[in-house]
């Protein structure tokens, strides 16, 4: 009975007028398969699932992937779909790194399971003194 509800509910909440609220939670799943690699539409575990519910949740705010690993960041991923390999260390561990418009900051997330549970990290960090500090800018 109560799952019938949240459906109901969902349903006619969807059925207002949500295009003011972006991050409206029908209008995030439903990105889902555009944001999903064109070889893998599958999601192989929650995990991948609580990620990919991220990314497009960062996607819908306009934030651009720029690196889905340690590696330095590159340009901006076309249409920001994750790369193939984007969940080549999950379920245990995500690292998804992204760039805003409004901003010169470099954003990471972090997502790792630990046991039962999956913790997400977030920070921003300011480039310039990022790259300072590694002597990559004057």
């Amino acid at each position: 009975m109560s799952l019938f509800f949240s459906l109901l509910v969902i349903q006619l909440t969807h059925s207002l007028d949500m295009t003011q609220n972006i991050l409206d939670p029908f209008s995030i799943v439903s990105s889902l398969p555009s944001l999903l690699p064109i070889e893998s539409k599958s999601l192989a575990s929650p995990q991948d699932g609580i990620a990919a519910l991220l990314h497009a949740s960062l996607s819908a705010l306009s934030f651009r992937l720029i690196a889905v690993d340690s590696s330095p960041p590159q340009a901006p991923l076309s249409n920001n779909t994750l790369p193939v390999n984007w969940n080549k260390d999950g379920p245990g561990h995500y690292i998804f790194k992204y760039r805003h418009e409004q901003s010169s900051m470099e954003f990471v997330i972090n997502i790792s399971k630990l046991g039962k549970r999956t913790v997400i990290n977030a920070i921003a960090l300011e480039v310039s003194k990022l790259l300072r500090r590694l002597g990559k800018l004057n």
